[in-house]
């Protein structure tokens, strides 16, 4: 089990079911131009995303969001799903779908990242540090754009770098359209 890819196409759904890392430029990111190209031109195309995932490296998330805007150009909607957790990366993909779907027991962590890099000089210090903040401010400008949060809010709640939020939080506060689950939203029959 330890060999098997937890970031794979299947069907033209999309899972991240693991870490954000190479797997996803290596096995992913292929399919999704393959699914972007069979799907452009049809009528009310989309593309499902899948996410169980803890986070993992920017430029992995980047070259997602890339292919979700690609999509998009070509009109086609992006579905995320949120099936246990997004965190890190995970929930910044969850949010940048166009409909965006989350399980009742799901969760997600919002905050700024990490960096396990390393400067040898004062400019590279200086270079990965202005990297950081404008990946941070992307960050910031990614849950503005696509949740209900205020700035305000959003910069308040990424002050401590972990804010786990909830099923129903990620809906009150825009960060899912719906949550799926069993019984959640259904009306009762003993009118």
């Amino acid at each position: 089990m330890a060999d098997q890819i937890l970031n794979y196409v299947n069907d033209d759904r999309i899972y991240i079911l693991g870490d954000f890392d190479e797997t996803i430029s290596q096995y992913v990111v292929p399919e999704f131009v393959k699914i972007i190209d069979k799907k452009k031109g049809l009528k009310n195309p989309s593309i499902d995303i899948y996410i169980n995932s803890r986070g993992g490296y920017e430029k992995e998330l980047m070259g997602m969001q890339m292919l979700c805007d690609m999509a998009r150009k070509e009109g086609i909607t992006i579905n995320t799903y949120v099936l246990g957790y997004a965190y890190s990366c995970g929930s910044l993909l969850a949010v940048y779908g166009d409909k965006r779907y989350m399980y009742k027991n799901a969760s997600n962590l919002m905050h700024l990242g990490e960096c396990d890099k390393s400067a040898r000089t004062p400019l590279q210090l200086e270079r990965i540090n202005k990297h950081l903040n404008e990946f941070f401010e992307s960050t910031i400008q990614t849950y503005i754009k696509h949740t209900k949060m205020s700035e305000e809010e959003i910069r308040k709640q990424l002050s401590d770098d972990r804010y786990y939020l909830n099923a129903d939080e990620c809906l009150k506060y825009g960060l899912c359209d719906e949550i799926i689950g069993d019984d959640y939203g259904k009306e009762s029959n003993n009118s």
